[in-house]
């Protein structure tokens, strides 16, 4: 189901599409580092505050090596302005990164979240609606719509003005 979306949203703007599928998330015994390392991230959490770029990284060098990619680029969570504190995404760490011959290029990190939900917007307004997949709680779905994740992507989204419904949440109406 997921794969099927990704794939027709890459069909529609005639770029290449590549999968790779990993147990990552799960592999890292974030209570024994935190046991042994402590807990200074931002989410209190070792995947998001150090491993989960490096991680998709490492994993995105076996296609930059198979299909002689030069530049990747990096999506940034947050503005730089905005946010200083540790986090697996950072500008600075990202922006120094290569992978053999491959170097990272960061984007996103000039804007804030709201910016970025203001493009998306025009982008809808322009050329309908378009699948955003934020959550990682469940594999299988879309977006669970319940998670933290989930609720901070609806509120962004209601904040300014996008139908969330056009983007692959499923909200339902309190008062309905």
């Amino acid at each position: 189901m997921i794969k099927d979306k990704l794939q027709k949203i890459a069909l529609r703007h005639n770029l290449e599409i590549n999968f790779i599928q990993s147990n990552l998330r799960r592999f890292i015994n974030e209570k024994q580092l935190s046991l042994e390392f402590g807990i200074n991230f931002t989410d209190s959490s070792w995947w998001g505050g150090f491993a989960h770029m490096i991680n998709i990284l490492g994993l995105c060098s076996l296609l930059t090596i198979n299909k002689s990619i030069t530049t990747l680029l990096v999506p940034i969570s947050f503005k730089i302005i905005e946010f200083n504190l540790p986090w697996g995404d950072e500008f600075v760490v990202n922006n120094e990164v290569k992978l053999g011959f491959t170097k990272t290029v960061p984007v996103g990190h000039e804007i804030s979240r709201f910016e970025k939900m203001e493009l998306l917007k025009e982008y809808i307004d322009k050329n309908g609606p378009i699948p955003l997949r934020v959550c990682w709680q469940k594999p299988n779905m879309f977006n669970c719509n319940k998670c933290e994740k989930c609720a901070r992507t609806i509120l962004s989204l209601m904040i300014t003005g996008v139908d969330s419904e056009q983007v692959g949440f499923k909200v339902k109406d309190p008062e309905a």
